[in-house]
């Protein structure tokens, strides 16, 4: 999450435009309320009524949470005289604001001060970053429900106890926040407020960042490659088997054979070939005839089948009287 002035927010990332180096990077606190702590280590006012002055000054390294739930800054009470006086504001008891008439509103746009807020992660580190607020940033009216009428006042209040103190969201107009909830740490910068263009980065898991900005190694990427070269092999090799089983499949019939009328039927085996040596019954005064092999007969349409009689005798012809004729010779006797 980033939150810099109000109203800019980011969820899960950050506007690399939006802030300038170099930041501090402080670790998330355990209280739940308020886990974003940080130490303000001193805060210098300059070009003020009075110079420069350092309003903290004598006062040890402020704990303070960061908190855009609140609009001012609530300070420890003497941080809020020593500004009173270099400011020329006014103290209002019944509301407890900080007033600036218009004599005094008038001189602070003129000299324009700055203040300068050194924050470290705790009083004794030595990694502080400045974020530096303008007097525009604190140059605000309240009306309703404090007053009737719109009036100048300085977002200060006075804190009661160092468990309340806070910058709000007037300190965030100038000051940049990431917080990476999953590494438990925050980070702030000085906001550069570009206008010009936008660079939003998500902010990547622990380990992530690492994978995507090394890249693919050298080695993985040629895995890669020979992988995916057998897996095109494999497949094209897949594709021709398969071919060419369908075009076996569909290979045309032998022209040679006959054609048959019913297609379903099975086709009958030829029958076998007699042996050389068979010889068919031989008839008188005949030499034996060898039978060659040749198709079954096929009859032609509407004629009546026409069978060989035996070569080995007549039994009877038409009605006259029986004769048997035998071989050589012919008996005329008739058979009753």
């Amino acid at each position: 999450m980033t939150e810099s002035a109000p109203g800019s927010l980011i969820i899960g990332g950050y506007d690399q435009e939006l802030y300038q180096d170099p930041g501090v990077e402080i670790s998330v606190g355990a209280n739940a309320s308020r886990p974003l702590r940080t130490h303000v280590r001193n805060i210098v006012a300059s070009n003020t009524l009075n110079g420069t002055l350092s309003a903290t000054f004598g006062l040890p390294s402020l704990p303070m949470a960061i908190d855009s739930g609140v609009s001012q800054l609530w300070l420890p009470r003497e941080v809020c005289e020593n500004l009173a006086g270099a400011l020329g504001l006014t103290y209002d008891d019944s509301t407890g604001l900080y007033l600036v008439n218009d004599t005094a509103h008038a001189r602070l746009l003129e000299l324009s001060p700055e203040f300068t807020f050194t924050l470290g992660a705790n009083a004794t580190s030595r990694d502080t970053t400045n974020i530096v607020l303008p007097y525009a940033a604190f140059d605000l009216e309240v009306g309703q429900p404090f007053y009737n009428t719109s009036r100048h006042y300085f977002p200060i209040r006075q804190a009661p106890d160092d468990n309340l103190y806070v910058l709000g969201r007037t300190f965030l107009q100038e000051a940049y926040l990431v917080v990476d909830w999953e590494r438990g740490n925050f980070t702030l910068w000085q906001n550069a407020h570009h206008s010009d263009g936008h660079a939003v980065l998500a902010i990547q898991s622990p380990g992530d960042e690492e994978r995507g900005s090394a890249g693919l190694r050298p080695a993985v990427i040629a895995g890669i490659v020979i992988g995916v070269l057998f897996g095109v092999i494999a497949g094209l090799t897949a594709v021709y088997f398969v071919l060419r089983k369908k075009k076996a499949s569909r290979s045309p019939p032998d022209r040679n054979a006959t054609p048959s009328p019913f297609p379903d039927d099975e086709k009958e085996p030829d029958p076998p070939e007699l042996p050389g040596t068979s010889t068919m019954a031989v008839e008188a005064n005949s030499v034996p005839i060898h039978e060659l092999y040749q198709d079954p007969p096929r009859q032609q349409l509407m004629s009546t089948p026409i069978y060989e009689l035996s070569g080995a005798g007549v039994e009877q012809e038409l009605e006259g009287g029986q004769w048997k004729h035998v071989r050589g010779e012919t008996e005329s006797k008739a058979l009753s």
